[in-house]
């Protein structure tokens, strides 16, 4: 006995298990919140006559789909 399946929006399904929207959110989300606690340290630590250093100390996280 044979069966048929037809599956109605597998477009949607398929972008829902799209490895970068799996674990590029939360990997972007991680990197971001690691790297505002380590620029948040490294200013609290950062000597501090004129301000220039502190002032230097940014982060940026990759854009990339899965960022790295």
């Amino acid at each position: 006995m044979a069966a048929t399946v037809v599956l109605h929006g597998d477009d949607e399904l398929r972008r829902k298990l799209d490895p970068a929207v799996l674990a590029g959110v939360p990997a972007r989300n991680f990197l971001n919140r690691w790297a505002v606690d380590v620029e948040g340290g490294a200013k609290d630590n950062a000597p501090v006559w004129r301000g220039h250093l502190r002032r230097s100390i940014t982060h940026e996280v990759d854009s990339a789909d899965l960022p790295m």
